[in-house]
């Protein structure tokens, strides 16, 4: 596992995580959206999940670059069931649309997760870079 120091961490984590699990069931079991397109939704945060604790104690970049991936998949997840809860899909209350908008959710939930973790690899990368130098 990991350092005791991080346990404290882990906690945090795992609360958040079971928070966002929870509000990703809700509109899945309300909509009776089936297990398979429940699990689908529940991918990108468990990919978060794991990215974030897996750079617990490792290099401050790895980490900062985890934990932006694993914001942007929880925020993402968390956008599209407010989207869902404050603005009605469609008329009928068990609608396709929900069907659908679920479905795409966890792929634009990745694609952003990864664009904005790259992006923050990149940026700090280079600051780093400019530290290393100034320190020569």
């Amino acid at each position: 596992m990991f350092a005791f120091r991080f346990r404290s961490h882990f906690g945090w984590i795992a609360f958040a995580y079971a928070a966002v699990i929870a509000l990703v069931l809700y509109p899945a079991l309300h909509e009776s959206l089936g297990p398979q397109l429940t699990l689908w939704n529940c991918i990108p945060p468990t990919l978060g999940l794991i990215v974030i604790t897996s750079a617990l104690g490792k290099l401050k970049r790895r980490f900062i670059v985890s934990a932006t991936f694993a914001l942007l998949t929880a925020a993402l997840t968390i956008f599209f069931v407010g989207a869902w809860v404050f603005t009605p899909l469609d008329t009928d209350p068990h609608s396709s649309m929900t069907a659908i908008a679920f479905a795409f959710a966890p792929v634009w939930s990745l694609l952003v997760a990864i664009i904005g973790s790259g992006l923050t690899w990149f940026a700090i990368r280079g600051k780093v870079e400019v530290n290393a130098e100034t320190m020569r």
